[in-house]
């Protein structure tokens, strides 16, 4: 764990992840929206919802038409695979770099790490679970609506927390690093 969290925490690793991410946000995410906008029915998105009860997941899945739901699942299984990689591979970086920088204790460094892990790990979960319930509506299985429902609060907690760490360790670390050279 060490070697990957030192390997993550190298500049040009950082460097690497931040324009990964920004060129995800500026040239795939926009026309991504637009495709998920043409098929998703109002207030029918799992993805952008931060929670929503079990028993919504059905009611928000009648509301694709069979298309949409075809392409919905295959939008989960193309760019929404690659989405969670590239994001997780941000908040790695800077949560192992401006955490290494801060000198931050390893075992709560490493916990910090597992958040972005998580992040991934929810937002694939969700992906699956939403998944197979579109794929076997209109047959309603209350596990995947349960499993749906719990894997997206538990990835836009993580998410929130990983993306709020990716941003505020470098900062952090930018900023003792300025203290540390006019002292």
């Amino acid at each position: 764990m060490e070697k990957c969290i030192a390997w993550l925490a190298k500049p040009i690793v950082f460097i690497i992840g931040c324009v990964v991410i920004v060129l995800f946000l500026m040239l795939i995410l926009p026309n991504e929206a637009a495709k998920a906008a043409s098929y998703t029915p109002e207030g029918a998105s799992f993805d952008t919802s931060f929670f929503y009860a079990p028993t919504e997941v059905y009611t928000k899945t009648a509301a694709y038409s069979a298309e949409g739901r075809a392409a919905y699942i295959q939008a989960r299984w193309t760019f929404d695979l690659v989405f969670p990689l590239a994001y997780g591979f941000f908040c790695l970086t800077a949560v192992a770099f401006g955490g290494t920088r801060l000198e931050i204790n390893k075992k709560a460094l490493h916990l910090l790490i597992l958040l972005p892990i998580l992040a991934v790990f929810f937002d694939l979960a969700e992906n699956t679970m939403v998944s197979l319930v579109m794929a076997n509506f209109p047959k309603e299985s209350m596990f995947l609506a349960i499993g749906a429902s719990t894997a997206t609060l538990c990835k836009w907690t993580c998410v929130i927390s990983a993306f709020s760490l990716a941003m505020l360790l470098p900062i952090l670390a930018g900023i003792r690093a300025i203290w540390h050279r006019r002292r």
